[in-house]
């Protein structure tokens, strides 16, 4: 328990009190890797995804700067498992979720952010929503990636690992709280749960593995125990069941390493997401429409 106690602490350090440079406190710490093309990016902000009991949640797109005629862009969706609250306040106006999704559009995808307050509920209506409306909203039906860090991990992996959803191509989770199929260490995402309160619904859906689908994940090695013994069993639970996974070890990296050490091979790991999204989504059937940055 009290290893539990600490981790909840350095949780909320990182994600409320963080004091880190060039940035008053962590909700407005950019992004280490910057793009001049970032900058250009054009943004629909406040598009309503669900409207329920009076309640509506929207949600922000964010494009390349120029689209050509037609162009129907595969979605890089950023998944959320903390709801909307006055401490967090919308995770999708945080500093380093704005610059995700605008690296994500001047790499030639389009970057989705959205507000919740129901993170297992929530995703499913925004994936619903997105392919729904997909011509509208500029968007490829069929060529999704997800990427999910911390504590929001959890909330990808019940859209991932339960039925197989054949529009998502691939997914990448940073310095994440994961849990196998097999529920192991569980207990402790329980006790960290009652302090740090990211969402845990929909667990039961963690069932399955997919040898189709493609995972990226990223440890930081200076990550705490608990986070790191999770994440170090689901993946090579993977390996066990021949899941096709890039896992990179950041051996110096911090939790949070992409907002928190701004080095070059904080950079280098950022890219290689871009990378890997570029080839799930962008190759699969021979196609190359974009190479962005």
């Amino acid at each position: 328990m009290r290893r539990c106690t600490m981790v909840a602490v350095f949780f909320w350090v990182i994600l409320l009190n963080a004091k880190l440079p060039g940035a008053e406190d962590a909700t407005k710490s950019p992004l280490v890797l910057r793009l001049p093309e970032m900058e250009q990016v054009q943004v629909r902000k406040d598009l309503i995804f669900k409207e329920a009991g009076g309640e509506k949640l929207g949600m922000d797109i964010y494009y390349p700067p120029a689209l050509e005629p037609g162009e129907q862009l595969p979605a890089v969706v950023f998944i959320l498992g903390f709801p909307n609250s006055v401490q967090f306040g919308k995770l999708k106006e945080w500093r380093i979720y704005t610059d995700w999704a605008r690296l994500a559009a001047a790499s030639g995808f389009a970057g989705v952010l959205y507000e919740t307050t129901s993170p297992e509920a929530d995703i499913g209506d925004l994936l619903d929503h997105l392919r729904r409306n997909a011509a509208a909203l500029r968007i490829d039906e069929n060529r999704f990636a997800l990427w999910s860090c911390s504590g929001n991990v959890l909330t990808a992996l019940t859209v991932l690992m339960g039925e197989r959803q054949a529009f998502i191509k691939c997914a990448a989770f940073y310095y994440g709280l994961m849990l196998a199929p097999d529920q192991k260490f569980l207990d402790s995402l329980i006790d960290l749960n009652k302090q740090v309160k990211f969402s845990m619904a929909g667990l039961d859906k963690i069932k399955n593995w997919h040898r189709d689908l493609p995972l990226f994940i990223a440890r930081a090695g200076k990550d705490t125990e608990v986070v790191n013994q999770g994440l170090d069993h689901f993946a090579a639970s993977c390996l066990a069941n021949n899941v096709p996974l890039t896992l990179v070890n950041y051996a110096e990296g911090r939790h949070g390493f992409d907002m928190v050490d701004d080095t070059d091979q904080s950079r280098e790991i950022i890219r290689n997401t871009i990378e890997f999204f570029r080839f799930h989504l962008r190759f699969f059937n021979g196609q190359n429409t974009r190479r962005g940055a």
